[in-house]
Parts: structure tokens; C-alpha cells; sequence
């Protein structure tokens, strides 16, 4: 899915950078939650391997104007 209407980065693309910092982790899911054009939040939910608890850390994407969107900001992963 892209960030509707502004091009922004996939949903996938957005799994795919999170798993490669946390490849043992499941992510159960992931979705904008908020966004313009110029800024995007993701909300990537996820299981720590072991761990049947659900958790959530929201990663913000910032359009610098120069090509690809950039991971700017991550809230704690647990």
C-alpha cells in the first residue's frame, strides 16, 4: 500500500526495514497511521520471538525532496 496520495513508502518497504534490524521478530502487521505529504507514520506491530504478547512501535518517514522517503524517527521496540 502507499501512503495515499503523496507517494510515500510502501507498507512492505517499511516491514522489510524493521526486520532488518529485528530479523527474529514476527511483524503481525503494519499501517500509516498518520500522515501529509511530507510526513508519514507507520504503526509496525509485531512478536518478539518466545513472546506471545502483541506489541506496537511507531517508525516516522519524512519526504527530504530527494528521492526515497527516510526513516527519521523510531519509538521504543521492545
Amino acid at each position: 500500500m502507499l501512503l495515499s496520495g503523496c507517494g510515500g513508502p510502501r507498507n512492505s518497504n517499511v516491514k522489510a526495514d524493521f526486520l532488518r534490524e529485528y530479523p527474529t521478530y514476527n511483524v503481525t502487521s503494519v499501517g500509516v497511521g498518520e500522515g501529509d505529504g511530507a510526513a508519514a507514520y507507520f504503526h509496525i506491530r509485531y512478536k518478539r520471538p518466545g513472546d506471545p504478547t502483541q506489541h506496537e512501535t511507531v517508525w516516522q518517514y519524512l519526504d527530504t525532496g530527494d528521492g526515497p522517503w527516510k526513516l527519521n524517527h523510531k519509538s521504543p521496540v521492545q
